[in-house]
């Protein structure tokens, strides 16, 4: 069988350290599985011994400077070398990542700008160095072609040049940069229903969308519920799945989308309970996360796991002031056991505006006897929320306006109030589902 000419080649600085050099071969056969890829090893200034434990990965090369070179150069070299479309610079001592296959899968089949480069996902091995300048760009990815046209080389060197990559920077630092011991290696005895609500935001459904579906080391349905988006998001969503589905992961049993039949404003209560009943697998744990939210790929397993008691705990991302850890952590994400988020009738659907309504939410679950429990770092928070105004957040609300939850007897009005009747999270919608 003729070997398929490979479309993307990685360019490795080599830093003498062949152990690490060895897990991120490791980690690029283990998650680069459809996509024909070369490796060019660079080495300037440093000696370069073969190795028997390269085999994971078959298409390697090495470009060799016994003396020291400009950075600029050797990467000029390897690009002369190469005759692949795209390029990605990575450091050895960044891992790939479950996730990081699909992602690249989109940039290369045209899904996003190829006059900007794509940010990837990795994982870094050295903690203490990631606040520290790299010699190269790691964990980026851009077309050869753009390159040869005398791109600037200072992008490899200097990251807050790049300010309209797809994917905010820093996203690896953040999200992908914590202790060496995947918690999704660990599997948990719950499976998730996991809601994401949108209208109208495309452009942070195509952020956070490659972290939905690499979710690992719980079985999970992902259902996204559409306030009736007038943004092409129907058409995008579907692309997406038939393209991308063999890149998911393995824990991903069913995708689940649910349209709004009629065009109303906004109301995150309705959307999320409307969700929670168009769950079609039977999971013990619901969990909502926001539209513009990245996840990382333990986020589910690793909050799955704090959950000691099903009938009582909860797990909110909604820090308290004595802890709050971050302007980046979404504090809006939550874990639920489904019964308990049944027996309360889910969210108060008369709150219309923004913010306050998981104040409402939790009110009413203490009063149940239930238990919250919240992250103390961001690094537990496990994800990351993209940092924008609030003209997108109240553009089609109800009530752009706060809920006024503060107010503790509007809050016990509201709350008395939501306790009878079954007519929650039904709105004339339709479901579609995908089998993964």
């Amino acid at each position: 069988m003729m070997k398929k000419r490979p479309i993307v080649s990685f360019l490795v600085q080599y830093d003498g350290e062949q152990e690490f050099l060895n897990r991120f071969l490791s980690s690029l056969s283990k998650h680069i599985l459809h996509i024909p890829i070369e490796v060019i090893i660079l080495c300037n200034g440093i000696d370069w011994q073969d190795s028997n434990d390269m085999n994971p990965v078959n298409n390697i090369h090495v470009i060799v400077e016994t003396e020291r070179i400009k950075p600029q150069e050797i990467v000029a070299k390897a690009l002369t070398y190469t005759s692949c479309d795209f390029v990605v610079f990575h450091s050895t001592r960044d891992t790939i990542i479950a996730g990081y296959e699909a992602r690249l899968q989109e940039y290369i089949t045209n899904t996003y700008n190829h006059n900007v480069p794509l940010s990837l996902p990795y994982k870094n091995l050295t903690p203490s160095s990631i606040f520290s300048a790299r010699p190269l760009l790691s964990g980026y990815c851009f077309p050869r072609d753009l390159l040869m046209k005398g791109l600037p080389f200072d992008l490899m060197f200097r990251e807050d040049v790049i300010t309209d990559a797809p994917i905010v920077k820093g996203m690896g630092d953040v999200v992908f940069t914590y202790d060496d011991i995947p918690l999704y290696e660990r599997k948990t005895p719950y499976t998730v229903s996991l809601v994401v609500t949108i209208k109208n935001r495309l452009a942070h459904w195509a952020l956070s969308m490659p972290s939905l579906v690499a979710q690992r080391g719980v079985e999970y349905e992902l259902v996204l519920v559409d306030y009736y988006s007038e943004d092409g998001f129907q058409d995008s969503v579907r692309k997406y799945i038939e393209k991308n589905r063999p890149f998911f992961s393995s824990d991903l049993k069913q995708i689940t989308i649910v349209h709004l039949t009629e065009n109303k404003k906004f109301n995150s209560c309705k959307a999320k309970n409307l969700g929670a009943r168009a769950i079609q697998r039977e999971s013990n744990i619901l969990a909502f996360s926001d539209i513009d939210t990245m996840l990382r790929e333990d986020y589910l397993a690793y909050w799955c796991g704090k959950i000691g008691d099903l009938e009582k705990d909860v797990v909110s991302l909604r820090a308290k002031i004595d802890c709050r850890v971050s302007t980046e952590v979404n504090y809006g994400n939550m874990f639920i056991p489904l019964k308990l988020y049944m027996d309360v009738k889910g969210h108060n659907e008369d709150i219309q505006g923004y913010g306050g309504d998981d104040d409402e939410f939790l009110h009413r679950i203490r009063n149940a006897g239930g238990n919250e429990i919240n992250p103390r770092t961001s690094e537990e928070a496990r994800q990351y929320s993209v940092l924008h105004g609030d003209e997108q957040r109240i553009k089609y609300l109800e009530k752009a306006e706060r809920s006024g939850l503060q107010n503790w007897s509007f809050l016990k009005t509201r709350t008395s109030q939501w306790t009878t009747g079954d007519t929650w999270g039904k709105q004339n919608s339709t479901i579609e589902s995908f089998h993964i």
